[in-house]
């Protein structure tokens, strides 16, 4: 892959799906909970009202911890119907993914970030998300190096929304043509970064088309520095 037009002085990675991933998997961190409340739900029906419940409601761009928080009851509720204890339920998923044992760093990404940050380039996290994420965060070490994370609930919008990728800037304090934002969905991460002066790569393993990577070691290689 080639390397930059304009030299990166900041890399913005999305979390979730690009240098984080659930583990276990979403539906059978649900799966587990829930019959500890008395629902015994397959994973395949599971993963269809996930689905469901996710498409049926869509968020807004404009989000506050508070808005998060409700977005998340009502999907627990969808996904997973009747419990002995709704409340509990929610509570013990919600805890769940802001542990930072329910997530595997990519290893990639890891060793990408170790190399950026030794050779002075600034690293950060932008993702959809509410304070959780920096639970996540600080408890993985190999994160350490991160200077900022920029969380919607936070921020107060969305991606794709421009003034997600505005305050991105200014967090960064670097001019949009050297940041780099590295992430798993175009409409997301791709397009909003770039229609703002921004560079960007789509991690996408299964394809080869320009502008995409297939592992998050290339965005080293994007930089034009040796992994």
């Amino acid at each position: 892959m080639p390397s930059s037009s304009a030299a990166i002085r900041c890399v913005a990675f999305d979390a979730v799906g690009t240098l984080i991933h659930a583990e276990p998997s979403v539906s059978q961190a649900y799966q587990q909970v829930a019959r500890k409340y008395g629902a015994d739900v397959p994973l395949p029906v599971l993963r269809e009202r996930f689905l469901q419940s996710m498409s049926s409601r869509p968020m807004s761009a404009q989000t506050s911890e508070a808005t998060e928080l409700a977005f998340w009851q009502a999907t627990v509720q969808d996904v997973i119907g009747t419990v002995t204890d709704p409340e509990a339920c929610f509570q013990e998923l919600y805890d769940h993914f802001g542990d930072p044992h329910s997530w595997r760093l990519d290893p990639d990404g890891a060793a990408a970030l170790a190399t950026l940050a030794k050779q002075g380039i600034q690293v950060c996290i932008a993702s959809n998300f509410d304070e959780r994420l920096q639970r996540v965060v600080n408890g993985m070490p190999e994160l350490g190096v991160v200077s900022q994370v920029l969380i919607s609930s936070q921020v107060g919008w969305r991606k794709p929304h421009p003034r997600f990728f505005e305050a991105l800037q200014q967090a960064v304090n670097v001019p949009p043509s050297q940041i780099l934002m590295v992430g798993d969905d175009v409409n997301l991460d791709v397009v909003p970064a770039r229609q703002l002066g921004m560079q960007a790569l789509h991690l996408a393993p299964g394809n080869s088309a320009p502008g995409s990577i297939r592992s998050l070691t290339e965005v080293v290689t994007y930089c034009g520095l040796d992994g």
